[in-house]
């Protein structure tokens, strides 16, 4: 038996399986979530590479780099500008948030989007803009929640990430108001809170593996990962 032979035949028969591209979701869901069947189709001729799932919203990344983001938007996490009390919107954003750079003080408007996260009410999007991996974060800033002029902050903002020879950020990975930053020199890097549920105002140097990073799982107070010697 060669390679080839467990592949589907694209014909009458399977051509609904191999071009249906559709998102159920399960479970007991938020009121802008419930019962809502996403036909990705209609956003982008290409497949789904990751889905990701907040406490109330959802992002879903396209192989042609297309980002979809829907749900909740109460503070900010699919990358909308909110109103004060904050809304509900359960409605597709195709690459569309514009990202200023501190350096310049201008739009990047240029950008392949290559990896996603999302955390309880805050979202992550990793980019490549001008021959460099920047991390943008999606949501409010605690300190900015209740803040009279909130409808006026701006929702999306690089992270600064403040560390120096630990290679460009590769993967995301994000729990609840945890996430692990993976780099090309596999650095591990933590924000939010650590295994001890102490409160990190920036990312901190976790550990460096010697050997490749492949998956990472977090769980409340520890995280499973699996590398490749």
């Amino acid at each position: 038996m060669d390679d080839t032979s467990r592949l589907l035949p694209k014909n009458d028969r399977t051509r609904g399986i191999l071009e249906k591209n559709e998102i159920h979701l399960f479970g007991v869901v938020p009121d802008n979530l419930g019962g809502v069947i996403v036909d990705v189709t209609k956003y982008s001729n290409s497949f789904v590479r990751k889905i990701v799932c907040g406490s109330n919203h959802c992002l879903i990344l396209f192989n042609d780099g297309q980002l979809a983001c829907f749900g909740g938007n109460e503070e900010g996490q699919l990358g909308f500008d909110i109103k004060k009390f904050g809304n509900y919107i359960n409605e597709i954003k195709l690459n569309q948030f514009s990202v200023l750079d501190p350096v310049t003080n201008k739009n990047i408007t240029d950008y392949d989007i290559l990896d996603i996260g999302a955390g309880n009410n805050f979202s992550l999007v990793l980019i490549r803009a001008n021959s460099r991996n920047i991390l943008v974060k999606l949501g409010l800033e605690p300190e900015d929640r209740y803040r009279d002029d909130i409808e006026k902050i701006n929702v999306v903002n690089i992270v600064d990430l403040d560390y120096q020879n630990i290679g460009n950020i590769r993967n995301i990975y994000v729990s609840g108001v945890r996430s692990l930053l993976i780099t090309d020199l596999n650095d591990i890097l933590i924000g939010g809170v650590d295994f001890n549920l102490n409160t990190i105002n920036k990312y901190k140097h976790l550990d460096r593996f010697q050997s490749q990073i492949k998956a990472v799982s977090l769980g409340q107070i520890h995280c499973i990962i699996l590398d490749s010697m």
